[in-house]
């Protein structure tokens, strides 16, 4: 329906937003049907996603659905496209965070794993006994940490972030999903004491 949008210039995944005939913006229920955070964005399902590419994917997609662009288009189709819109910020936010991303990749597959997991008391989602003592004692490091000694557990962490980040992709890359839930786990401790790293400095 509608005719204001700009979906006769929209290139591939950004077709995505509008209606083929018309070229007006879809209802949002309708774009939301079988597409993934990654389809939205016209990216791959990879774990390794660029921050760049996300960033870029943003823009292309504000730039498309800004309001500017449906001065005259009628209230619904303006209606329309903050609402595509609101849901492109979404699939950024969800990728754009990795432990949200971890979750979300072991979601597509089937495997449920809220963001509460791993904590303390979570039952099924606690950590192997070995990164559990891990944690804690980074966690006691941390409360007495600071100067340079905070630097060193800081970097310390955000190194064994990367080599986390790093299983799970390949995890993920060999269907592995079971190993994925475990190091997505990992991750959600990890990125807690990056966060309590930074409160620190």
């Amino acid at each position: 329906g509608g005719g204001g949008g700009g979906g006769g210039r929209a290139e591939g995944w950004q077709r995505a937003f509008f209606c083929r005939e018309c070229h007006g913006v879809l209802p949002p229920a309708a774009a939301a049907a079988d597409v993934t955070h990654f389809s939205r964005l016209g990216l791959p399902p990879d774990f390794r996603v660029s921050p760049r590419d996300l960033e870029a994917r943003l823009r292309a997609a504000q730039w498309l659905l800004h309001p500017d662009k449906f001065a005259q288009a009628s209230e619904e189709e303006l209606r329309r496209s903050e609402g595509q819109a609101t849901l492109v910020n979404e699939s950024v936010a969800v990728l754009r965070d990795p432990v949200k991303r971890a979750l979300y990749m072991l979601e597509l597959e089937g495997v449920e794993l809220g963001e509460g997991a791993g904590l303390e008391g979570g039952g099924g989602d606690q950590l192997d006994p070995e990164m559990l003592l891990q944690v804690m004692e980074m966690r006691e490091a941390l409360e007495e940490a600071e100067g340079e000694e905070l630097e060193r557990l800081g970097a310390e962490n955000a190194a064994e972030l990367e080599s986390c980040c790093s299983e799970i992709a390949e995890a993920l890359d060999s269907g592995d999903t079971a190993a994925a839930r475990e190091a997505a786990i990992r991750l959600i401790y990890l990125q807690r004491i990056a966060e309590a790293v930074k409160e620190k400095e």
